[in-house]
């Protein structure tokens, strides 16, 4: 799976919390979203590659060995608020 940010018109970060601007829409990210948004390059990126990061930022979640699972959802989250697309059909997923 490949996630791409949707463009973002306006942000505001404090304390690793962001507001963010999408469409006509304004919604609050928790710290760990606001990290797996930042993570995301331009091309897009793999959630494996994202997991990795938020493991390294936050630790590994319970029942989750790698943090791939727990990075899934929390992307499907995300797309479902129109802050990221996901591209389930990606070279090596």
């Amino acid at each position: 799976m490949r996630v791409r940010r949707r463009p973002i018109l306006d942000e505001y970060v404090q304390d690793g919390v962001a507001a963010v601007l999408v469409d006509d829409h304004v919604m609050v990210l928790s710290a760990l979203a606001t990290e797996l948004v930042r993570r995301i390059e331009p091309a897009g990126t793999d959630v494996e590659i994202l997991a990795k990061g938020l493991v390294e930022t936050f630790g590994l979640p319970p029942d989750d060995p790698d943090g791939v699972a727990s990075t899934r959802a929390a992307v499907k989250d995300l797309a479902d608020r129109g802050i990221v697309e996901i591209d389930e059909v990606a070279i090596g997923d």
